[in-house]
């Protein structure tokens, strides 16, 4: 119709797309229709053109969607700094736990710190945020494959190797009551056996955490036997047994509440206080 207008595709049963087709008007016209983009759940698009009654040569227009299938995926964004409020020079690592498969590499903004991340479906996802002469980061976010379509704001704050700091593995995991790894905490374990590689001089705790359930001496038992199995697997990849201690503090060290103001269960809050931590214990730059 114009000098560029949007066409669209169908995909077919064999993943083949079809002959364009031109949308035509009102969203193509004489003059340039540019620039459509897709909104990541699906419901509009953004595109330029010259359309009659605009306010410059060229606007920006929005399409709805009034009948649609939301596509299910998982949108993560948010702002990534450093304990100073700088941007550090930060990669994004998304790792499939169950397959070990790097799905993507990612660098925020290097002036903002803002990054986006699109998860498809069908997958327990690693998300690591490094950066040398820091703690990585990681976030444990599954997709399962019935999902609906969904955001979270993440803001990342990232930690230096410094004598004190500490970080939480959140992507280790048990068998309930039990401190046998399961196989999909390797991502995990290569990540921090990179960081002690990485950094000869770190020497590190790994502590073991637990909720409220349970009397005092399992929970210190089980947890100590969490964090030793995490230095266990380090060790026997070769790395020297002295850079590292276990610690099991049972449920001393909450980070949230276990229970509600009505004396019910916080399940949130007792699945963040069942954790393991890395703090640094010595580290010579």
């Amino acid at each position: 119709m114009g000098g560029f207008d949007v066409f669209f595709s169908t995909m077919d049963e064999n993943g083949k797309f079809q002959k364009p087709v031109n949308l035509g008007y009102p969203v193509n016209t004489t003059d340039d229709d540019i620039y459509y983009v897709l909104s990541a759940d699906g419901k509009r698009a953004y595109y330029s053109s010259s359309q009659e009654g605009g306010f410059g040569e060229k606007d920006l227009y929005q399409l709805n969607f009034v009948e649609h299938k939301e596509i299910p995926l998982a949108l993560i964004k948010g702002i990534i700094l450093d304990a100073y409020g700088n941007v550090p020079p930060v990669e994004i690592y998304v790792t499939d736990n169950e397959t070990e498969e790097i799905i993507g590499i990612y660098t925020p903004n290097s002036k903002t710190g803002k990054y986006l991340i699109i998860l498809p479906p069908g997958a327990n996802y690693n998300i690591s945020y490094e950066a040398d002469g820091y703690l990585f980061k990681s976030e444990n976010i599954d997709v399962p494959m019935e999902a609906n379509y969904f955001e979270i704001n993440k803001s990342i704050d990232l930690q230096p190797i410094e004598v004190g700091h500490k970080v939480v593995l959140n992507n280790i995991f048990y068998d309930f009551a039990k401190s046998t790894l399961r196989t999909i905490s390797k991502v995990e374990l290569e990540k921090l056996y990179s960081l002690l590689e990485k950094n000869p001089s770190l020497k590190v705790e790994i502590s073991g955490h637990t909720d409220h359930i349970g009397s005092n001496e399992m929970n210190i038992k089980l947890s100590q036997e969490r964090a030793q199995s995490v230095v266990d697997y380090i060790t026997n990849k070769g790395m020297d047994k002295s850079r590292m201690i276990a610690k099991g503090y049972g449920s001393s060290n909450p980070v949230a509440k276990n229970k509600n103001e009505d004396g019910s269960d916080n399940e949130k809050g007792m699945q963040l206080n069942r954790r393991v931590e890395l703090k640094v214990v010595s580290f010579e730059k």
